[in-house]
């Protein structure tokens, strides 16, 4: 009977030895009856195969992360044909995530540390043209002011108070729009969008994208944040030889310049005067071509053009 015993414990030793070795690493013990339901993964598609987009049909970052190309996570960024290194988008989310939570909105709504001016960034290879519209009459230019629009507006529309911006970029079209609200446009005027723009045209023209999204995104969050275009320049604190430096040149500056009015005189008083040029090419300043007149049905505004 004793040896009836020891071979019951024995095996019962073995069978609870079987079953812990069958068991994952920190799983929890089931009730009777119960059974597992494991989490669906989340799935990031390698290469997304739509190319071209309609603005009514792209997703939203914030909630569909896995079309956005964001690694199963709420974004900023929706870049579904993978054009931003996942790095590079994380780089741009951080920032829009310092901005977004700032708690300066202008809006009596805002809580602070947690609503701020909301930043958005959209990224396609080319935009689609809906099936009854001739390509040949398609205005690209105009496109691109409307899905910024349309993304800032109905279907992203990131916060409650009218504090939100989209940035808009088109690859094979080679058009960057940013659409403002009506609060932001009174801080981040399109005048002030345009500049920024222009800043970061060659950085779009050499096709470093996120170097000109991170400049883009970086200038708005400090006029946002200081209500000025333009950042106070550094102080430079000069040394002994560039006083001198500068000295020497101003001194060349002022003998040209009498120099300069000696000869003006004599040309004055000689008889000899030649006006300002007819031709209105020479007379043209050569201005960058950037759109900043843009309305968007809300009060809001449009910026931006081709690169």
């Amino acid at each position: 009977m004793a040896s009836c015993y020891i071979y019951l414990a024995v095996l019962t030793v073995l069978v609870d030895n079987g079953l812990a070795s069958t068991r994952r690493p920190g799983a929890t013990t089931l009730r009777p009856g119960a059974t597992a339901t494991p989490s669906p993964p989340c799935m990031v598609p390698s290469n997304n195969p739509t190319k071209e987009w309609l603005k009514e049909k792209f997703p939203n970052p914030r909630v569909n992360v896995t079309l956005c190309g964001r690694e199963c996570m709420q974004s900023w960024v929706c870049d579904p044909s993978g054009i931003l290194k996942p790095r590079d988008a994380d780089v741009l989310d951080e920032k829009i995530d310092a901005i977004a939570t700032n708690g300066i909105c202008g809006c009596r709504k805002c809580v602070d540390g947690q609503d701020g001016y909301k930043i958005g960034v959209a990224l396609v290879r080319k935009m689609a043209v809906h099936s009854f519209v001739l390509s040949q009459n398609v205005d690209k230019e105009n496109m691109a002011i409307e899905f910024s629009a349309y993304l800032r507006s109905v279907s992203w529309k990131f916060g409650n108070c009218d504090n939100n911006i989209v940035i808009f970029y088109s690859q094979e079209d080679r058009k960057v729009m940013t659409s403002t609200s009506s609060r932001v446009e009174s801080v981040l005027s399109v005048n002030c969008t345009g500049d920024i723009f222009n800043e970061a045209k060659p950085m779009f023209r050499d096709d470093r994208v996120f170097e000109a999204l991170d400049h883009m995104v970086t200038r708005y969050g400090q006029v946002l944040r200081t209500g000025k275009c333009y950042p106070p320049a550094e102080h430079v604190e000069l040394g002994v030889g560039m006083i001198i430096l500068i000295v020497i040149i101003c001194f060349f500056v002022v003998i040209m310049a009498i120099i300069g009015g000696v000869c003006g005189w004599r040309r004055s008083h000689g008889g000899y005067h030649r006006g300002r040029s007819n031709d209105p090419d020479k007379n043209r300043e050569d201005k960058p071509e950037t759109f900043t007149g843009g309305e968007t049905g809300d009060g809001g505004g449009v910026a931006g053009g081709s690169f």
